[in-house]
């Protein structure tokens, strides 16, 4: 089950290439993996933990950046809170979804690079692998990036 999902994240991020350099500007969706940490929710635990969550947080919500720079989103911390506002833990894995922008482009899998000023706007959400058995949409929380001069 490992590689199918590596070969998915791949495929996510060569359509997130190809509509950057055809010059579409729709609504660009890709799967993110991070990399395991103390305080993660086990991955075999993140269809149990749906069903309590109620919202997410991103640490840091926004950050600054050059142009030129870049930026990698496995850095992100996207943490999970019941309806108490409990942590939950931090998501292992989250969808994440570029709104339209050429601030950033993509420059690999979870890379983006800043390109020009202004700023760029992430949601990220709970899996949708794993939100299995829930009629509402996942859950999401937005992540700005501004994009300066040096």
């Amino acid at each position: 089950m490992r590689p199918r999902l590596q070969v998915l994240v791949v495929l996510g991020v060569s359509l997130l290439l190809s509509r950057q350099v055809s010059g579409q500007t729709d609504t660009i969706r890709a799967a993110v993996r991070v990399t395991r940490e103390a305080g993660d929710i086990p991955r075999k635990d993140l269809e149990a933990v749906a069903r309590r969550v109620s919202s997410l947080c991103v640490e840091p919500s926004s950050v600054e950046v050059h142009i030129g720079d870049t930026l990698d989103l496995a850095t992100m911390y996207v943490v999970a809170y019941d309806s108490t506002g409990v942590s939950l833990g931090r998501l292992p894995v989250f969808d994440s979804e570029l709104h339209k922008t050429a601030h950033v482009v993509p420059t690999g899998i979870r890379r983006y690079v800043a390109m020009s000023e202004g700023r760029a706007d992430f949601s990220f959400r709970y899996p949708r692998r794993a939100w299995l058995g829930r009629q509402d949409p996942p859950v999401e929380v937005r992540f700005h990036i501004n994009v300066v001069r040096k």
